[in-house]
């Protein structure tokens, strides 16, 4: 679920997730959540299917067929398991939380829990 977060609030959480060293060393990691959070917050959910990522964001062909090459696939995993271990490591007081829900490619925002 999404709570009402500004997305101002969102795109400094971003800023600082893509800053971490579990992103600083994949430029492809940081383009695909930059992405996806984005098309969330201009209200272009609808454009997060993984043919679209795979051509948007990896630069494949229009014809790309997804059932043929799974690079979104593995990569929304590995963007998955670099959030894990931001939010494990330093990330872990962060107010604000930017989730990638299994099986999905559009994003989550959550406030953390009070400590």
């Amino acid at each position: 679920m999404t709570e009402n977060i500004p997305g101002e609030a969102i795109r400094e959480e971003l800023e600082r997730i893509l800053a971490s060293h579990e992103f600083r060393t994949s430029k492809r990691s940081q383009d695909f959540l930059r992405y996806v959070v984005e098309h969330a917050l201009t209200g272009h959910a609808g454009d997060l299917k993984e043919r679209i990522i795979g051509i948007e964001v990896f630069g494949r062909s229009t014809d790309y067929d997804p059932g043929d090459d799974a690079t979104v696939r593995v990569k929304a995993g590995d963007i998955r398991k670099r959030l894990g271990l931001y939010y494990a490591g330093k990330g872990a007081l962060d107010h604000l939380r930017i989730e990638l829900p299994a099986g999905s490619y559009m994003p989550e925002f959550h406030l953390a829990a009070a400590a």
